[in-house]
């Protein structure tokens, strides 16, 4: 009796000390994310609501190979918060409160198909993976694509357990909603209709609400660009100029870059800290719970946990296949995979401990496994704190500089953040990456520097350079350069 209650008690302490670093490991987690120096992919798209806000047109009066749905949901917050830097922090603690959120259903997806013990190694290794959340509090729609694919999932399991189709047509229209959000997302959206199709092909009723709500969303979002008179410009920015410029970029991302040592932007330290090994392991623990997920499916293949575990591995392996075809990658493109990167490397290593029959060889497992998490998250927590402290004054002061500089109410060209627009291309948009046949769609420069009384020129040589020749002689001849350290010109 004393010997069962030593052993509720060592649990009790186990998973206490379990928590305990769980949440410092989010608070860290959380302060970096918050904390961590703006990048111009989200001010890019806070720039998205604040001309939407000033009520012009995406894909008519702005260039945009995005969806509006992200920018034009969170306009209200900004209206109210104002376009400032405080506004944009508020936009990011929105984006960690959805993080949240991910997390939760991440966790109950993985307790649902596998167990608890599954769901909690998934936790840590969720967390302790630094592609996983560096991106996961910016401001950019890949977070909400993601949140939309993951609740949409739930909803998708929890419908095959209770058969209740509210649960199904909410499930279908988040799906949708997550297409609509990021393109980026379409091959496991592909993935999941096919499974959820060839599940109900024999209940036609429920099929056909299935296929009402993923098409209802997108149906919406077309007409109303339809109504709008747009949806030819919204079909080819999002889907054909999208592409155009991703396979155009002049410095394109690789997605092996992002798995080097000595970078402390990523991972808060220099060298190889314990996390970079960690990144390094995952690949192949992952992999070893793909196999372990598909011999499952060979051996209980009419059990409804093993198909959706077998089909969130094809899900990864397709994403996966669809990003390494991609010309450029960056890394807010992992927020597709990383989740299920750490779900499949959590099964495995939760399989290898049910492999040990024998109670306290078990439990000694599992003590080895919270020691390794510790010493991890002890090296990962501080590394955390770091990135949260990363200096980015001077940039602040430089935008500073050219809002004092630049009345509220002129347009500049190129875009500038929280500046009218004179021309479709906005601000975040690097010059070089803009093709030739892009600038050809749209108005030339000149036409809208004459239209829009365009006072201020914001390129330094370099930048003038990717424009078109006619276009460089303009500027030259009706602009003078102001300041050649922030690349003003102003006109004659």
């Amino acid at each position: 009796m004393q010997a069962k209650k030593f052993s509720v008690s060592l649990k009790r302490i186990y998973y206490l000390i379990y928590t305990a670093a769980l949440i410092l490991l989010f608070k860290s987690v959380l302060a970096a994310g918050l904390n961590y120096q703006y990048d111009i992919d989200e001010l890019f798209h806070v720039q998205h609501i604040f001309l939407y806000s000033r009520s012009l047109l995406p894909f008519k009066d702005v260039f945009s190979i995005y969806s509006p749905l992200f920018h034009y949901l969170l306009m209200p917050v900004m209206r109210i918060a104002g376009f400032t830097f405080s506004g944009i922090y508020l936009l990011r603690i929105i984006m960690a409160i959805g993080f949240l959120v991910r997390i939760l259903f991440s966790f109950l997806i993985v307790k649902k198909i596998f167990n608890l013990r599954t769901a909690l190694v998934f936790l840590p290794l969720f967390l302790l993976d630094p592609l996983s959340n560096f991106s996961a509090f910016q401001v950019r729609p890949d977070n909400f694509m993601i949140l939309s694919f993951t609740s949409a999932f739930y909803l998708l399991i929890i419908f095959f357990s209770l058969r209740k189709n509210i649960l199904l047509f909410f499930s279908a229209a988040l799906f949708s909603l997550s297409l609509i959000f990021s393109l980026k997302i379409a091959p496991s959206v592909a993935v999941i209709l096919l499974f959820t199709v060839f599940s109900l092909r024999k209940n036609y009723k429920t099929l056909v609400l299935f296929i009402l709500g993923f098409s209802l969303p997108l149906l919406l979002f077309y007409f109303v660009f339809f109504l709008l008179g747009l949806s030819g410009q919204m079909i080819r920015q999002i889907f054909i100029d999208s592409r155009i410029i991703l396979n155009s970029l002049l410095f394109p991302g690789k997605m092996s870059g992002f798995f080097k040592p000595n970078n402390h932007f990523i991972y808060g330290a220099m060298g190889k800290p314990l996390t970079w090994y960690l990144l390094m392991a995952l690949p192949f623990l992952t992999l070893a719970g793909i196999i372990l997920s598909f011999t499952k499916l060979f051996k209980h293949h009419n059990k409804l946990s093993v198909q959706l575990a077998a089909v969130l591995a094809v899900v990864l392996l397709v994403q996966l296949y669809s990003l390494k075809s991609l010309y450029s990658f960056y890394i807010q493109y992992f927020l597709t995979i990383s989740w299920l990167v750490s779900l499949f490397a959590a099964f495995f290593i939760s399989c290898a401990g049910n492999l040990l029959k024998n109670n306290k060889i078990n439990f000694l497992f599992h003590i080895v496994l919270l020691i390794i998490f510790l010493i991890v998250a002890k090296s990962q927590i501080p590394g955390n704190y770091y990135r949260a402290g990363i200096d980015h004054k001077n940039f602040i002061t430089r935008m500073n500089y050219y809002w004092q500089f630049i009345p509220e109410n002129e347009p500049t060209f190129p875009n500038f953040l929280f500046r009218k627009l004179a021309h479709p291309i906005t601000y975040g948009l690097f010059p070089g990456d803009i093709p030739p046949q892009i600038y050809k769609k749209l108005p030339d420069i000149s036409e809208s520097l004459e239209k829009n009384k365009v006072k201020y020129i914001l390129l330094n040589e370099y930048t003038l350079g990717f424009l078109p020749e006619a276009e460089q002689k303009y500027i030259r001849d009706n602009y003078s350069l102001y300041s050649y350290e922030y690349g003003i010109w102003v006109k004659n």
